[in-house]
């Protein structure tokens, strides 16, 4: 019961990946030319009666995104969620935990609520 099996199958050596440096697929922001990647979070406000760049959407989390160029718009939370971009999405949250520490140092509960979404 416990042979060993052999197989004389030959060795096949499969070709070596090539490495790309640049994603395959355009960035959704790039899509909508918006701007060129790498994108990064460099602002956030709570600011109703807002529209996203990317969707058109009315928003209140404006995440302001700044591009390779240092060119800058403005996008909801789900827009940058919905992109698969982690480095942008860690932003995204190192941004909303910076503001929510600022709220409630500061401020009454009511907009502590309206950060938390």
């Amino acid at each position: 019961m416990n042979e060993m099996i052999q197989h004389n199958a030959p060795m096949i050596e499969l070709p070596t990946p090539k490495i790309c440096s640049e994603p395959l697929a355009m960035h959704p922001f790039e899509e909508s030319r918006l701007g060129t990647r790498p994108f990064h979070v460099v602002a956030y406000a709570f600011r109703k009666g807002s529209t996203c760049a990317h969707c058109g959407r009315p928003i209140a989390h404006v995440y302001v995104i700044s591009d390779k160029n240092g060119a800058r718009f403005e996008v909801g939370s789900t827009c940058v969620m919905n992109t698969q971009d982690v480095v942008l999405q860690n932003d995204l949250k190192r941004h909303r935990c910076m503001r929510l520490k600022d709220v409630q140092r500061h401020t009454e509960e009511p907009e502590l609520e309206a950060v938390l979404w």
